[in-house]
């Protein structure tokens, strides 16, 4: 999966609790992982940071594909 341009949306209490702005652009943050209405048990997750690639579609496409190679999609 990929985001681009994550933000804050809503206006939920957290937001302005936090001093979030709605439509603010996320920075950092967790990842959660969970399933709709079954358990789920993931055997291996794995990140990568991408983000020195993105201003750079054509090796960005490089690496994706060597970690497709590599079996990791």
């Amino acid at each position: 999966m990929v985001y681009g341009y994550p933000q804050y949306g809503g206006k939920d209490r957290w937001l302005t609790k936090a001093d979030l702005n709605d439509g603010a652009l996320i920075s950092e943050g967790t990842i959660s992982l969970q399933s709709e209405s079954h358990p789920v048990e993931f055997r291996k997750v794995t990140l990568f940071n991408l983000s020195k690639y993105m201003q750079n579609p054509k090796k960005l496409q490089q690496v994706l594909d060597q970690l497709k190679r590599r079996g990791i999609n």
